[in-house]
């Protein structure tokens, strides 16, 4: 963002290398000139170097991005395509060039952990860049690229990554971002790492309790104090926006310090983007803040713009100038498929249908009983036992979430529930966690905990008691309504199974996605019980097909290439495990509970609708119970 000695550096070594070229050239003009001379001269140019990627073809909007990019320095950005757009290749694409040109030596891709393979995969194949993953379970970095492996490395930890003759290195930030045994965070500014690539960085983020505190994510705090350390630095997410504008805001945050950014910042910038006049006293805090920004120089203003002379600052404000010199524009790169359709970009049609499950009476009675002990009863115990209802909200919301994935779901649920409430009773105390989440890991629950012993007395055992009535209330209507010869019945798997047949009848090849695990056990059961067809399942540790109710596990790469290549044509996935799969052989998603966080929704929907679909026409299924929470969420989520 400042030309200094380090840009100057770059573009002498440029300069040097177009005479090269420049001779080179004027040698081969009175030989053959062929097709190895002119990559060899690609290869060396700047300004060509991408065209000299062999086994990837950048689209134009990722051009757009590499130069984007590549413009700034040091290499700071927000990466927000929008889900499918290749966000990987861009990212790849740049890496490339900083270590050709930029003498960017050793890097660090920071990435769930299920997507180190991938990306060590992707890297090699289109890039041919050498990544190793780091396994902290056994302390080695291995090169496998393609499912073989190629190189291992043993005894590496914590201070000697990079002590091992390799420069760049894939890690899980869900292992990066736990505090060692030493108390220090495991990849510090002490490996003079020179660039880092995090992906999925939505999992960064700060939230704001009702308190006004704000929480960070663990991810977030690790971050926080690793990347100042950093020189160059690539944040990547398609939903930078997940429930607030804080979301967006903290990610910011990580790519400038220095500096603090007010959320008057972001009001200022909406009412541009609305076409809506500032105040003049918004205009004033708009200069000074470009004024008194550290990150980066701001551009079109004088240096010797007073900040105490208030009319001056007020007749060089223009709106176009404070968006050009604002952090989402400086930082944020995002392509949409909207704004892709607008330049020619073609996209298949996409058929979203809402399958409300209808319920009779007896099935309504069940949902209303548990609707009332959430309300009204759930967590009495911990309340009690804690002296504060403080910190339950949110995971009783998870809760209500996982009882209305599926019945099934709702009857492990209580079953869990009465059984701990049990277990707490009969040893008349509590100590360590008192409440067990069934969550996707990057939601950043936090458990509510009471590590102290805390004795039970006649006010806790109550409370606990009448939980306990409850749900053996719940418990035994399931079973009195729901079970046929000694067979849980739910609706709606079976609702999803007939639209998986009646898909399977026109060759379409589709995904399931549940984010609880009592979902996706019932579902894989009732697909083997009718049988009709083979299926695979990716969730947690099982990576699975089922063929003539036979199971045979795999890795997840061979999970991905045999359903990519139409060796089976059903999947069901969750969603933790699902991000970063290229699953678009599918042209069919149902979604058998719907996520009530509309991010998470777009993503699952970009798992099929991305770059290297080949269908022209996608169906997606929202399937729901009505007059259920569910129900009001799904409502406000279309």
């Amino acid at each position: 963002l400042d030309f200094n000695e380090s840009i100057r550096n770059i573009i002498t070594l440029m300069i040097s290398r177009s005479e090269i070229i420049k001779n080179k050239l004027n040698s081969n003009v009175n030989n053959s000139f062929n097709y190895s001379h002119l990559l060899g001269l690609i290869q060396n140019s700047p300004l060509f170097y991408h065209i000299s990627f062999q086994n990837v073809n950048l689209l134009p909007h990722q051009k757009e991005v590499y130069r984007s990019l590549l413009s700034r320095w040091p290499i700071y950005g927000l990466v927000a395509d929008e889900v499918g757009l290749g966000k990987t290749v861009e990212a790849g694409a740049t890496i490339k060039y900083l270590k050709k040109f930029c003498s960017v030596n050793r890097s660090a891709l920071l990435v769930p952990s299920s997507l180190r393979y991938q990306w060590q995969r992707e890297m090699y194949n289109l890039f041919g860049m050498k990544y190793y993953v780091y396994e902290s379970a056994s302390k080695s970095l291995v090169f496998s690229p393609n499912n073989e492996q190629l190189d291992r490395l043993n005894n590496v930890g914590q201070g000697n990554y990079f002590d091992h003759g390799v420069d760049n290195i894939i890690f899980s930030w869900h292992y990066l971002r736990l505090r060692g045994a030493n108390g220090k965070y495991r990849l510090s500014g002490a490996d003079n790492i020179d660039l880092i690539v995090v992906d999925e960085s939505h999992a960064a983020r700060v939230t704001e309790a009702l308190s006004s505190d704000r929480n960070e994510t663990q991810l977030h705090q690790f971050l926080s104090e690793l990347l100042p350390q950093i020189k160059h630095k690539l944040l990547l997410t398609a939903t930078p926006y997940q429930t607030s504008l804080l979301d967006y805001q903290s990610l910011l945050e990580l790519l400038m310090p220095r500096d603090i950014l007010e959320e008057s910042s972001f009001e200022r910038i909406s009412q541009i983007n609305e076409e809506r006049d500032l105040s003049t006293q918004h205009k004033i805090d708009g200069m000074l803040e470009i004024i008194e920004r550290k990150t980066y120089k701001p551009i079109g203003i004088s240096d010797e713009l007073d900040p105490d002379n208030i009319p001056s600052l007020v007749n060089s404000y223009e709106d176009d100038l404070y968006t050009l010199n604002h952090p989402t524009t400086i930082f944020t790169i995002r392509n949409t498929r909207d704004r892709l359709k607008k330049i020619g970009y073609h996209f298949p049609e996409a058929e979203i249908s809402s399958k409300p499950i209808a319920l009779n009476k007896r099935q309504n009675r069940i949902f209303t009983r548990v609707n009332e002990y959430i309300e009204n009863h759930l967590f009495d115990f911990e309340t009690a036992v804690r002296g504060s209802a403080a910190g339950l909200g949110f995971v009783r919301t998870v809760y209500q979430q996982r009882i209305v994935s599926s019945f099934k779901a709702c009857l492990d649920t209580l079953t869990s529930r009465l059984n701990r409430l049990q277990l707490n009773i009969e040893n008349g105390y509590v100590e360590g966690e008192l409440i067990e989440v069934d969550v996707d890991d990057e939601e950043g629950v936090e458990i509510i905990s009471v590590y102290e012993r805390i004795e039970l007395n006649d006010v806790h055992i109550d409370a606990a008691q009448i939980e306990i009535n409850f749900i053996k209330e719940i418990l035994a209507a399931i079973q009195n309504i729901l079970y046929v010869e000694a067979k849980l019945q739910d609706p709606k798997i079976e609702s999803a199974i007939e639209i998986v047949t009646s898909h399977l009848a026109q060759a379409d090849t589709i995904i399931l996605f549940s984010r609880f695990t009592s979902t996706t056990e019932f579902l894989v059961e009732r697909m083997k019980e009718i049988n009709q067809f083979s299926f695979g399942r990716y969730q947690g540790d099982k990576k699975e097909i089922i063929i003539d109710q036979k199971v045979y596990a795999y890795d997840r790469q061979t999970l991905s290439d045999k359903f990519s290549k139409g060796e089976f044509p059903v999947i069901i996935c969750s969603d933790a495990a699902s991000e970063g799969l290229n699953l678009q052989m599918a042209n069919v998603l149902i979604n058998v509970d719907v996520p009530w966080n509309p991010a998470r929704l777009l993503q699952r929907f970009g798992r099929i609708d991305r770059f290297g679909q080949k269908k022209d026409h996608l169906f997606f299924y929202n399937i729901y119970y009505p007059d259920t929470i569910e129900d009001r969420i799904y409502t406000r989520l279309i």
